[in-house]
């Protein structure tokens, strides 16, 4: 069974800055653009100045820059 949410955290230099459950996640990354859904394999990954777009609960999207 496929979970509907995971646990986000973005973390700075300075501190966590978000933790939150969400339900898809798109950001730049160092190799590109990506999309992750609840269930993807977990994984670190430095982020590129850009739209962070969150989505919860499969309908409210908010967008963060980075």
């Amino acid at each position: 069974m496929m979970a509907d949410t995971f646990k986000l955290h973005v973390v700075t230099p300075q501190g966590k800055v978000l933790e939150q459950d969400i339900s898809f996640l798109k950001f730049q990354g160092s190799q590109g653009q990506r999309g992750i859904y609840a269930d993807h394999s977990p994984f670190i990954t430095d982020l590129k100045p850009c739209a962070l777009m969150v989505e919860f609960n499969q309908q409210h999207q908010h967008y963060f820059f980075i």
